[in-house]
């Protein structure tokens, strides 16, 4: 295959990854109703 496809399907499937990550992080540590500002993770 491509090399520039390679890298650039690995670059979406980082981004993918990471934003999963994050939100799996936050909901399952961030808790609403103790947030300090709820707004914050609202979406995006």
């Amino acid at each position: 295959m491509n090399k520039a496809l390679i890298a650039a399907l690995v670059g979406v499937l980082g981004l993918a990854l990471g934003f999963g990550a994050g939100w799996a992080w936050d909901s399952v540590t961030g808790d609403e109703d103790a947030s300090p500002t709820p707004s914050a993770s609202a979406s995006a």
